[in-house]
């Protein structure tokens, strides 16, 4: 089988935003992901660049730059907008699929949508629009498809993306193989060491952001954050740190607030802190601000 994969928006077009997120750098994460793991079962791709933006080159008349003609399948990657719902409502706005009203069948499409239900996403079906993008592909005889992955303004679909991305991506490519009669072959090697990515791994990540829960909150703490691993911290943060007047008073975009005053020692722009106001990026944020010229300044490092 080969297979056409699309990163939606790029090249000056960042898509829809929320929270911190932005749906073009998120459409490459997803497909370079998906590109891995369809590689993994056996799956040729062929992947549009990264750097080009598919729906300007067709709406430009360029038409699309890769030949997708010998693919069985092509499918473009988005994320969705229009819940607005920054505070989080406990509810998910869920994920969709567009094909055009040309494709006979939507098996593929629906157990995608069926294994994505399964990891809490709420399905919204599968829809028929002539998207451009899936329309030229159709167009060369290809069966195509438009995934909205999630709701990227809304901070419960964040939330459920970001912690189980992997899943989310093994989902996919579940789906993907079995609508085709593919072998699958599920991806569980996320062990790989700070040493090999050049940053922390996502245990390290973790611990340090338990961590800074402790510190933030005035409880005892390792105070190098990463010398030591206590198998008990994690209980303890969830049964004293994270119940704790203090957290939920400061949780969401407050804490992110306290955690800049506790690493760089000053009021942040409030303006510029809008970037960073998500919880699925918080451990990420922790390793840039910890590592930061001036956190290890004032570290005297």
């Amino acid at each position: 089988m080969r297979m056409g994969l699309i990163s939606g928006h790029g090249a000056g077009d960042c898509g829809a935003c929320g929270y911190g997120y932005e749906e073009a750098n998120e459409t490459v994460r997803i497909v370079k992901m998906l590109d891995e793991r369809l590689q993994d079962c056996g799956i040729d791709t062929v992947v549009y660049p990264y750097e080009r933006n598919a729906f300007k080159d067709c709406n430009r008349g360029l038409g699309l730059q890769v030949d997708f003609s010998d693919c069985n399948y092509v499918l473009e990657v988005h994320l969705n907008s229009g819940r607005g719902d920054e505070t989080g409502d406990d509810s998910i706005g869920g994920t969709e699929i567009y094909v055009t009203p040309r494709e006979a069948t939507t098996g593929t499409e629906n157990l995608i949508l069926e294994y994505m239900e399964e990891l809490g996403y709420r399905n919204r079906g599968v829809k028929a629009e002539n998207f451009l993008v899936i329309n030229k592909v159709k167009n060369l005889g290809v069966s195509s498809a438009l995934l909205e992955t999630c709701f990227i303004d809304d901070v419960d679909d964040m939330e459920l993306y970001e912690r189980k991305f992997d899943e989310t991506m093994n989902a996919i490519v579940r789906g993907i193989c079995e609508g085709f009669g593919v072998g699958y072959t599920e991806s569980t090697d996320n062990t790989e060491t700070s040493e090999e990515t050049g940053c922390m791994t996502r245990e390290e990540k973790e611990y340090y952001v338990h961590c800074t829960y402790l510190e933030l909150l005035g409880r005892l703490a390792d105070p190098d954050g990463l010398a030591t691993w206590d198998s008990n911290l994690y209980e303890y943060v969830d049964a004293n740190i994270k119940q704790s007047e203090e957290y939920v008073r400061h949780q969401r975009n407050e804490y992110i607030r306290k955690v800049y005053l506790a690493e760089l020692g000053r009021e942040p722009d409030p303006a510029g802190m809008e970037t960073y106001m998500f919880y699925g990026r918080y451990r990420d944020i922790y390793r840039d601000i910890h590592n930061s010229d001036e956190a290890k300044a004032r570290r005297g490092e």
